[in-house]
């Protein structure tokens, strides 16, 4: 077994744990988060912005095949795919934030008549796995530091 991430429902207090149990703070449910975003999905949360699920995403490996008339070459290209946040906030008021570098709002997200999704939409890079990996970190402190600072929501306006 391993320590998993969870946040509470009612505080956001994190927690790691083997096991989902009662939060050690106000004792309510608790939720299974990806470490790395935990405290962006905290944040939000505290601060009115409703969150339903999420991912930190991962950094793929992509294989591309580069042929020009003389040679033939496989190039390793990394990319920073599948961070996203759903939010249970209306969709009029999510595009009223001005979204981290690197988010959009993801149309194509579950069948959802408003959607109300944020996603990282990085890019192909060659280079070394660090690299892609230092990207995802990058990301993921970005969007941290865009949540530290976002005014508390307090509703449709």
């Amino acid at each position: 077994m391993f320590l998993k991430t969870y946040v509470c429902d009612s505080c956001f207090h994190i927690q790691k744990r083997y096991r989902r149990s009662k939060c050690e703070e106000c004792k309510s449910e608790t939720f299974i988060c990806d470490e790395w975003i935990a405290p962006t999905i905290q944040i939000l949360n505290r601060k009115g912005y409703k969150t339903s699920f999420c991912c930190s995403g991962h950094v793929i490996t992509i294989p591309y095949h580069f042929k020009e008339p003389d040679k033939e070459e496989v190039v390793i290209l990394y990319h920073c795919w599948g961070c996203y946040i759903f939010f249970d906030i209306p969709q009029k008021e999510l595009l009223k934030i001005k979204l981290p570098e690197g988010y959009e709002l993801d149309k194509k997200h579950r069948k959802d008549p408003e959607p109300r999704t944020i996603r990282y939409s990085g890019q192909f890079a060659p280079g070394s796995y660090s690299e892609a990996i230092g990207g995802f970190h990058k990301s993921m402190s970005d969007l941290y530091e865009w949540a530290s600072k976002l005014p508390n929501y307090i509703g449709c306006t």
